[in-house]
């Protein structure tokens, strides 16, 4: 969920980028979003475990897109959302909705089948002591990885400054949208402590907001607070006296003194043309209203206030009836971390298990062996690119397929690949043997040129051959002579040329 009414808020900052942009970047993913997504999703409410057919299909398009995805899972549910969770409506999936007892129940059983299907597609999965999009944020924050994928924006408040929101991977299609908080499109300024100002006066899983106050006027609060520490601000709501917040206001009416029609300070203009005025500096009579002598009167500074701090002296004269204004607590949650950076092997992408896979998604999807290593050979090449273009000596590594020849280039939305036939080299892991129609992958040409230049050198030098037979084949032009004499005749075809040469 995340702060009510964000994203409209954000909306200047979204970049839409093709899911190649993801092409060597470290993601982190909040996984609970993509399970409870699937469940929502209508083309797939006939389908056995939506939730694993869509995380499989999602996983897999980044692996083959040279993203390195590192997926979170939730944690225990924080003290402060135990009473949003129990209020949300049940989910219509009896295996989604959440328990009374707020230990989230079933959905941990689904995380975990998850977590069993990624881990047999050797996929780092890391648990987060609290929220999910918590530990993905803190990895952002930490540059752990290049962003977070996610629809939550509680990761901007948990300090991430770069989301992937709408994931999709539609054929005709795929994109996600970009939003980085470093963005010169963003106007306001927004940093994470801005933005739990937001949740504080907007509402969050945390909080309730403040009553009456709604997103236009919070946004003004902080351009008008924009040179404070607004959350500090907040603390001094509580901590300090409304004269030492707003020096010179005075919250009871005053009554506005004579003030001279010319210059604006204060005594009547007929004194002021006998005796000068102290405020412009003169002995006889004053002058024009000057910007840089303005009234020092109580009636004139508490008017400037009123003017510079009209959203605060509103929003400060609401809150300051509510206790827990700020909560303390919804602060920490979002700018103390429990969780630690995991060790970097931990993350990295480990070698696929055919066999772990097979037995996965024949139990949870129904997919029989052939059907499920079509699936399955296109991310274990895509690991084998992968390992080789980063690490120039691969000897411990056993590769279990190899490239017999590349069939085809191609050209798709603007990327070029290579259909590729396969062949089981080394350890064998099918159970069965595969026909070959299915040994063939599509693979991206450059990544596939690094880490295999002489199949690719092979296959050029074979087109080019290919060319230069073609030519050779080709009919050498008959040279005419100027002043060779030609019948009629010469130019059709004729059974015999007694039967041409003689008239009918």
């Amino acid at each position: 969920m995340g702060v009510t009414g964000l994203w409209p808020l954000l909306s200047e900052l979204a970049e839409r980028k093709p899911l190649s942009y993801l092409n060597g970047k470290r993601v982190a993913v909040d996984l609970s979003g993509w399970v409870v997504e699937a469940t929502r999703c209508n083309g797939l409410k006939t389908a056995k475990n939506p939730h694993l057919r869509n995380l499989f299909f999602r996983v897999s398009r980044l692996l083959q897109n040279g993203a390195h995805p590192i997926f979170i899972l939730e944690g225990n549910v924080p003290f402060l959302k135990e009473n949003t969770i129990k209020q949300r409506k049940p989910h219509p999936h009896k295996q989604f909705s959440n328990s009374e007892c707020v230990s989230r129940g079933m959905f941990d059983r689904v995380l975990e089948q998850c977590e069993e299907l990624l881990k047999s597609l050797g996929v780092p999965c890391l648990k987060s002591s609290g929220e999910a999009e918590a530990l993905c944020a803190y990895l952002c924050l930490k540059g752990v990885v290049d962003g977070v994928i996610t629809e939550d924006n509680d990761a901007f408040l948990y300090g991430a400054n770069v989301v992937f929101r709408d994931f999709s991977i539609d054929p005709s299609d795929p994109h996600v949208n970009l939003y980085r908080l470093n963005s010169s499109k963003n106007k306001l300024h927004l940093d994470q402590r801005k933005l739990v100002a937001l949740a504080l006066l907007l509402g969050c899983d945390y909080s309730k907001g403040v009553p009456g106050i709604g997103k236009d006027a919070a946004v003004k609060l902080l351009i008008e607070l924009q040179d404070t520490d607004i959350l500090q601000r907040f603390k001094d709501w509580k901590q300090l006296s409304e004269s030492d917040l707003f020096p010179g206001y005075d919250s009871k009416p005053l009554k506005k003194s004579t003030h001279c029609s010319r210059c604006d300070h204060t005594g009547s203009s007929s004194k002021h043309k006998k005796e000068g005025c102290e405020m412009c500096e003169s002995k006889i009579t004053c002058y024009l209203p000057d910007v840089n002598k303005p009234c020092t009167c109580l009636w004139h500074k508490k008017n400037e206030i009123e003017r510079k701090r009209k959203i605060e002296l509103k929003i400060y004269n609401i809150v300051k009836k509510i206790s827990d204004f700020p909560d303390l607590k919804v602060i920490d949650e979002y700018l103390n971390y429990s969780d630690e950076i995991p060790e970097e092997e931990s993350l990295e992408w480990k070698c696929p298990n055919l066999d772990e896979f097979q037995d996965k998604v024949l139990t949870y999807l129904n997919w029989t062996l052939e059907s499920s290593f079509k699936k399955f050979l296109p991310i274990f090449t895509s690991w084998q690119q992968q390992k080789i273009t980063k690490n120039q000596e691969c000897k411990e590594i056993n590769f279990c397929f190899e490239p017999v020849r590349i069939l085809k280039e191609h050209t798709i939305k603007s990327e070029d690949y290579y259909e590729v036939l396969w062949r089981e080299s080394g350890a064998k892991i099918c159970k069965v043997e595969m026909p070959e129609e299915i040994m063939s992958t599509y693979e991206f040409a450059e990544r596939f040129a690094k880490a295999y230049p002489e199949s690719v050198r092979t296959f050029k030098e074979k087109r080019e051959e290919e060319k230069e037979k073609k030519k050779g084949k080709s009919k050498t032009k008959r040279v005419v002579s100027a002043n060779h004499n030609f019948k009629m005749t010469d130019f059709f075809h004729c059974e015999t040329k007694a039967n041409c040469d003689t008239p009918s």
